[in-house]
């Protein structure tokens, strides 16, 4: 296997193992593609995806949101097949407050912009975090207060921008 060029699968088993210094490793010696600034794992999900929307949904450490972001500037910028910004997929698979709060701070209107089945970010991550409570995540609740308020002052912010 050549180190400089990790598979797609290669990158999609990092990130589905949560292995994220294997991630960093691999796309850290690799090439950013030219098609955005974003590499495309469209090949292993059957869809245009951003390597972000995929991260997102496995709930990383915000050291991995920034380096992606460094290394795909465009990538908080770019919709799925869904239309789903990577805020989407952060706030409906229950990423940390820092993460959301951070992805809003590269991309802040995108806070009121509804996915393709009219879902804002604030509904995907009331729904989530409600769930994990259920579940019985302890944080849950204090997590989906501090997630309601990042989102709440970006969303008001976005939409007296509007006006």
């Amino acid at each position: 296997m050549n180190m400089a060029t990790a598979s797609t699968n290669q990158i999609m088993g990092f990130i589905s193992a949560r292995k994220w210094l294997r991630l960093i490793f691999n796309l850290y010696i690799s090439r950013p593609t030219s098609r955005v600034g974003c590499f495309k794992i469209s090949a292993v999900v059957n869809s245009d995806y951003s390597i972000l929307n995929a991260v997102c949904e496995k709930n990383p450490p915000l050291y991995i949101i920034k380096f992606l972001c460094r290394k795909y500037p465009q990538a908080v910028f770019e919709k799925d097949n869904n239309g789903c910004f990577p805020l989407h997929s952060a706030c409906k698979f229950g990423c940390r407050p820092d993460v959301i709060e951070y992805l809003l701070r590269r991309n802040s209107r995108v806070a009121a912009k509804s996915d393709e089945k009219g879902r804002i970010p604030l509904l995907l991550a009331y729904r989530c975090y409600a769930h994990n409570r259920k579940k019985g995540w302890i944080s849950a609740n204090q997590d989906l207060l501090k997630v309601i308020s990042i989102l709440s002052d970006f969303d008001s912010i976005s939409f007296s921008n509007r006006l």
